[in-house]
């Protein structure tokens, strides 16, 4: 057996972390594909709840280029059932040049039927022929039908830029919202918190210095526990502390409106706070965290990009992930979605629209990351030169049913079936890295159940070790690797001398990084163990046995 019980020793002093992702590959959910050319499918994404109530949530899906009804680029949005793909509802513009669709937002209610309502900005519309004063929609997520509209007060405003419900702030049973106009007041730009019961404005933040506030706007969560969620607000263009168009996002308090706490870009030309996320968990805390994206950020190459996630309740800096060559693009779009791959931290998607990948001109990435060190679980990249794959990115909801939540991506330049700038777009899970052939067994019967261990290919040629517990899912944090099984002395039996009943359960995983184990249990042999509940999961080990990822766990319960 591999001789990792004197290893855990030190369980309850971590050495630093030596994980790189944890364990699974992704699968395509759900492929939506545009029809027309120049549609440019999946400009702007939004996770919705479940519509119409057949367990699955939605999806909002942007097409504010799309030419519709005789109209030239007046925009289009689409609510699609996240079981099948098929059209529940279909918005358009109805002027030409509006671009409607241009940003999303859902999964608060805002008429207070119980159902997810829908927000759409176009920044780009020019009602009253004021050129680029933009507006807004929001939409019922039951009927489809209209509930407030505004319009830009001013040339150039661009409102509907940035857009975000941000839940019930003033007790009334409906969720209000927050717009942005970055270019109102000669570019210093302006965000407006709406009353979701009445539509009128309860306030308005003023930004200075043409550092165009509201480009960027997002719900927060209860940061302060207060009892009243909060919301983040993004100026990318600020100039702050010497510095040029580094950026910065203010968190507000939605109970009294005022800031809580400031974050301002490292280094001139960073536009950090063009893209943010918040209302769901990166680290352990009971306190939602938030994520920025800097896409010009030049750390390792110029304009190469970033995203940063932050502790919501200290303002901490978690993560950063860097974009790696000039113009990147990374963190253009940024999402929080949710622990994917159940290892109790919750995970991020980072969208890169101008990578090179594999050779390709702008082709596109997105990476989804671990909340825990920002360590890299799964890379999406464009199929072709010009795809644009990350442009737009959303998390948090899942739709295969399997407990963990999925995450989207689009790619609107993609060339689909040949239709050119048809767009492209990938809802996607990640796999569990450990499933069993049962999840149940007699002990009067006893039982035959295979493992089946399906890691990443980076993990290749790496040891494994299957171990298990009989006291729950922990979890148990070994060298800052989340084992998601509680430490008892079936644990430590595992790493050292498995019962005999076991097979298979350490070795050498494959060139798919795939391996096996088995559970053999003869008739009679479980008795005493009626009634409860063993708990499973795999490691892999680098060649010094420092571990690297840990799967998710499955349980087995016993039967009489």
């Amino acid at each position: 057996m591999l001789p990792l019980a004197a290893g855990l020793l030190p369980l309850l002093f971590p050495a630093p972390a030596h994980a790189t992702q944890h364990g699974g590959e992704a699968s395509v959910v759900l492929q939506l594909d545009g029809v027309n050319s120049g549609d440019r499918l999946g400009e702007s994404l939004a996770m919705m709840g479940d519509l119409d109530l057949d367990g699955t949530p939605e999806l909002a899906i942007g097409m504010p280029f799309a030419s519709t009804s005789g109209f030239l680029f007046n925009g289009a949005v689409d609510i699609r059932s996240g079981a099948t793909g098929l059209v529940l509802f279909h918005f358009e513009g109805n002027a030409d040049f509006q671009n409607f669709g241009y940003s999303l937002a859902s999964r608060d209610d805002v008429d207070g039927d119980g159902l997810d309502d829908l927000l759409i900005g176009s920044p780009d519309a020019s009602p009253s022929a004021l050129s680029d004063a933009g507006m807004f929609h929001l939409y019922s997520g039951a009927t489809g039908l209209l509930i407030w509209q505004q319009d830009g007060a001013n040339a150039g405003d661009r409102l509907g830029a940035g857009i975000a419900l941000c839940g019930d702030l003033n007790n009334d049973g409906q969720s209000e919202f927050v717009v942005g106009a970055p270019g109102a007041a000669s570019n210093d730009g302006e965000a407006v918190l709406f009353d979701g019961a009445t539509g009128l404005a309860l306030t308005t933040f003023f930004g200075s210095g043409a550092e165009e506030l509201g480009t960027a706007v997002a719900a927060a969560g209860d940061l302060d526990q207060d009892g009243t969620n909060d919301f983040l607000l993004g100026a990318p263009l600020a100039s702050t502390g010497g510095k040029v168009e580094n950026g910065r996002v203010e968190v507000f308090s939605g109970a009294s409106y005022l800031s809580l706490r400031l974050h301002e870009g490292a280094a001139s030309g960073n536009r950090f706070g063009s893209s943010i996320s918040g209302r769901n968990h990166l680290n352990l805390d009971d306190i939602f965290d938030y994520l920025v994206g800097a896409p010009n950020a030049s750390v390792i190459a110029p304009s190469a990009g970033a995203g940063i996630g932050f502790s919501g309740s200290s303002g901490a800096q978690l993560f950063r992930i860097n974009g790696q060559n000039l113009a990147d693009n990374l963190g253009a779009s940024v999402a929080l979605c949710g622990d994917v791959n159940a290892d109790g931290f919750g995970d991020a998607i980072v969208g890169g629209r101008l990578i090179d990948a594999n050779g390709l001109t702008d082709s596109g990435s997105a990476f989804l990351l671990n909340g825990r060190s920002g360590a890299v679980i799964y890379r999406a990249d464009g199929l072709a030169a010009l795809d644009n794959l990350g442009r737009a990115v959303d998390g948090g909801l899942d739709y295969d049913g399997d407990g963990r939540p999925d995450f989207i991506h689009a790619a609107p330049f993609a060339d689909p079936g040949g239709i050119s700038l048809a767009g492209s777009v990938q809802l996607q899970r990640i796999l569990p890295g450990l499933e069993s052939t049962a999840s149940s067994f007699s002990a009067a019967s006893g039982t035959n159940i295979d493992f089946l261990l399906d890691f990443p290919p980076t993990e290749s040629a790496k040891a494994y070790i299957v171990l298990a517990s009989q006291t729950g899912i922990g979890p148990t944090n070994y060298q800052s690797v989340l084992i998601p099984l509680s430490y008892d002395g079936l644990f430590q039996q595992m790493t050292v001398a498995p019962p005999p009943v076991f097979t298979g359960t350490n070795g050498i995983l494959d060139t798919q990084g795939d391996g096996s184990a088995n559970l053999t249990v003869a008739a009679g042999m479980a008795a005493g163990l009626s009634g409860q509940t063993i708990y499973f999961a795999a490691l892999s080990l680098d060649p010094g046995l420092v571990p690297r990822i840990a799967t998710n766990q499955v349980g087995i319960t016993i039967l009489p």
